[in-house]
């Protein structure tokens, strides 16, 4: 569909096109309707990328998620971790938008994993319990069996909260 407020935008297209042609050629209609169909994308993406802009320069983290709706990638788990990411990132393409979508992703992955392994610890900790704490250090490949009972005890005096700190233990 032709936007009236797209006109110089197809201008400016078609005129490329025909640089790119020559002056002598025809346009098919084919060829003008590939060319309105992707200012209309491309302006689609412009709106899009100003909307996630103004939604993390307000630290709005519902209006990113709204205007985040669409573009691949995007996971409504990690929105927060997104608002960061794009704040504190330059971007102004869709393509530079999912590029970030997915590096945060992947981090956001890796950070819940190992909030998952802290808690885990912790837990077994507050259980006073060797087995659950075993069962959790199993991610470490240096953990030695026959020293739960004591990585148990130096753990809950150290007071653990980072994957760090449960290694510096088992190292130690």
């Amino acid at each position: 569909m032709v936007k009236t407020e797209l006109k110089g935008a197809y201008i400016a297209s078609i005129r490329e096109e025909y640089k790119t042609r020559g002056q002598d050629s025809v346009l098919m209609s084919e060829q003008l309707r590939d060319i309105v169909q992707r200012v209309n994308g491309e302006a689609e993406h412009c709106g899009k990328v100003q909307e996630i802009k103004e939604a993390c320069k307000k630290n709005d983290s519902m209006a990113l998620e709204k205007a985040l709706k669409g573009v691949e990638g995007a996971r409504k788990e990690f929105i927060t971790y997104y608002l960061e990411a794009l704040r504190n990132t330059e971007f102004s393409t869709i393509a530079d938008i999912r590029t970030i979508l997915q590096l945060t992703s992947e981090e956001a992955v890796r950070v819940e994993t190992r909030r998952k392994q802290v808690n885990d610890i912790q837990t077994a900790c507050q259980n006073n319990d060797p087995g659950q704490l075993a069962n959790a250090l199993k991610v470490f490949a240096s953990v030695r069996e026959d020293l739960i009972t004591h990585y148990l005890k130096a753990l809950k005096k150290a007071q653990i909260m980072t994957i760090e700190d449960v290694q510096t233990v088992i190292l130690h």
